[in-house]
């Protein structure tokens, strides 16, 4: 498969950089691993008509992959978490040897944590495949948003937490409350950041397409 090769290159990159260091935001060992995952999705876009019609049949099947894959994760993580707290809070963000800590089923969780996004990405890929793949109004709109809102989550999901740190609730109204506000938060300010043209540019946009 064309994949294959990103997809083995992101699990060797977690186990040799993660032990090594931990990361925030894209730095420590995600540079190494976001870079592959960004060449994975160059040579998907340079075959896309092949990698699209793979998705699209094998959609659910990647999709049971991504989900089987996310539960190892997290028994592996909470096994960590319950045996050494700071061993298992090392194990979830990286750079464990500096700190002199040793997580068991280390490689394994960081195979197991490439392989779940692959197959989250994947699988996403085929259901939008599947049931994307037809015209509409807003799905223009939608796939010009795609970037902006990628741009803008970030930073306004650490605002948001920020401020539900202030105001302590429970969490399943802290995370609704913190979904509604990055994604309207990000909506709305693509939405402003389009309307003032050049200005799209700095989020990610791209102006509407025009017919001839």
């Amino acid at each position: 498969m064309l994949l294959a090769a990103p997809v083995a290159l992101s699990a060797l990159a977690v186990v040799v950089a993660k032990p090594q260091a931990a990361a925030v935001a894209g730095d420590g060992y995600q540079f190494p691993y976001y870079l592959l995952f960004f060449l994975g999705g160059f040579l998907a876009g340079a075959r896309h008509e092949a990698v699209l019609d793979w998705a699209r049949r094998q959609a659910w099947r990647l999709l049971a992959a991504a989900m089987a894959l996310f539960a190892c994760k997290v028994v592996l993580l909470t096994l960590a978490l319950v045996e050494d707290t700071a061993t298992g809070q090392a194990l979830a963000a990286g750079g464990w040897t500096p700190a002199g800590l040793h997580p068991e089923r280390a490689a394994i969780f960081c195979v197991t944590e490439a392989l779940t996004a692959w197959a989250w990405c994947l699988a996403a890929l085929g259901l939008s495949a599947r049931y994307l793949a037809r015209s509409g109004r807003m799905l223009p709109e939608l796939t010009r948003a795609v970037f902006p809102v990628y741009v803008l989550h970030f930073p306004l999901t650490l605002a948001g937490l920020a401020l539900a740190a202030q105001v302590p609730a429970p969490w399943p109204l802290e995370f609704a409350l913190l979904l509604a506000f990055v994604y309207g938060a990000s909506w709305l300010l693509w939405r402003l950041a389009d309307r003032l043209g050049p200005a799209r540019y700095l989020v990610g946009g791209r102006p509407r397409k025009t017919k001839t």
